[in-house]
């Protein structure tokens, strides 16, 4: 799945997805998430948005590894390449997916 923490309506659908699919990962689009995931480091630490989004490493899917985040375009398919299904509101990680072979829902 990928997701846009700027897309308000996103968080719903972000959270649903994840509690129904337990083995759903999640891919960073964003510097914030990118950093965190790839430091370890907070990245966002005063972050007083929508807590369902994962800008906090306290976050369920940082915590439990399914927060990924592939440097190049490259990698990110690789890794798409080994799904089902992806889905979510950017058209980035659909076109992602679709290269890599996996049907995506945007």
């Amino acid at each position: 799945m990928s997701f846009d923490h700027r897309i308000d309506s996103a968080a719903p659908f972000l959270d649903r997805t994840i509690r129904a699919y337990r083995d759903a990962t999640v891919y960073a689009q964003d510097e914030l998430i990118a950093q965190m995931v790839i430091t370890g480091r907070e990245s966002s630490p005063d972050w007083s948005g929508d807590a369902r989004f994962p800008m906090q490493r306290s976050h369920r899917l940082y915590q439990d590894h399914r927060l990924v985040c592939n440097p190049t375009a490259w990698g990110w398919m690789e890794h798409l390449r080994a799904n089902r299904f992806a889905t979510g509101p950017r058209l980035h990680g659909t076109i992602a997916a679709l290269l890599a072979g996996t049907p995506s829902l945007l």
